[in-house]
């Protein structure tokens, strides 16, 4: 019966009803396959410990380990390089974003600077013209108070004479020019040009006796101060 145990053995298992009294059914070798499973796993994420070794008396081995490994740390270093790549690439655009931002403030700079000068060439221009014609302005404002102020002239006369001295004026207007008021007026150094001093009984210190030539304003800004002669103080007995 022995012989016939063991002639079972060599081949398919020994039927319970061939057992002899008192022997054991042979049991066969178990595989741990949750522990090779956790095992392979643990591996492959990187998470298993140094101590935490597979023994070498394990039946169960896992062939595509060394691989699997050898994948993950190659898509380790792959993922590191496009880390790398992307942090350069934000770097790049944080660079290009200052750039854009420092050309749009120059922009708009340049465009305020053209917006200004659009706008001051026409009155640069027309204060040119203005200065260059302050000194014929002069001689005529002189002339038209001489003629005006003398009997000599006839109505008609004394009439285009005004008419001519009134479109001149008005021609100012319209260039935004506008006389300074001088006499009679205290002295203001913003304003007028003291070119002389002049004590007259009867008037108060410092106030503008006469002008020599009168000052213009051209949209509020000076374009020439008047020049005028300035009451002097009273002068002392010695």
């Amino acid at each position: 019966m022995a012989a016939v145990n063991e002639q079972k053995q060599d081949g398919e298992p020994t039927p319970d009803s061939e057992l002899e009294p008192g022997d054991e059914r042979p049991v066969p070798p178990t595989t741990d396959w949750d522990s090779a499973l956790s095992e392979a796993l643990a591996a492959v994420e990187g998470r298993r410990r140094d101590n935490d070794v597979v023994p070498a008396s394990d039946p169960v081995q896992v062939p595509a380990l060394d691989y699997t490994m050898a994948e993950q740390v190659q898509l380790r270093a792959e993922v590191e390089e496009l880390r790398a790549a992307l942090q350069r690439s934000q770097q790049a655009l944080a660079r290009s974003q200052a750039e854009t931002a420092q050309q749009s403030t120059q922009v708009a700079t340049l465009r305020r600077i053209l917006q200004r000068t659009e706008t001051d060439l026409p009155q640069q221009a027309a204060r040119r013209l203005i200065e260059g014609l302050l000194p014929a302005m002069d001689h005529l404002e002189s002339l038209t108070t001489f003629l005006l102020s003398g009997e000599e002239l006839s109505p008609q006369s004394r009439q285009a004479v005004e008419m001519l001295d009134s479109e001149w004026r008005r021609a100012l207007t319209r260039l935004q020019v506008e006389p300074i008021e001088a006499v009679g007026l205290p002295f203001d150094a913003n304003l007028h040009q003291m070119i002389a001093q002049q004590h007259v009984e009867g008037q108060p210190t410092g106030v503008v006796l006469r002008q020599v030539h009168r000052g213009y304003l051209m949209q509020g800004k000076l374009i020439r101060s008047a020049a005028v002669v300035v009451q002097a103080a009273k002068p002392t007995a010695n």
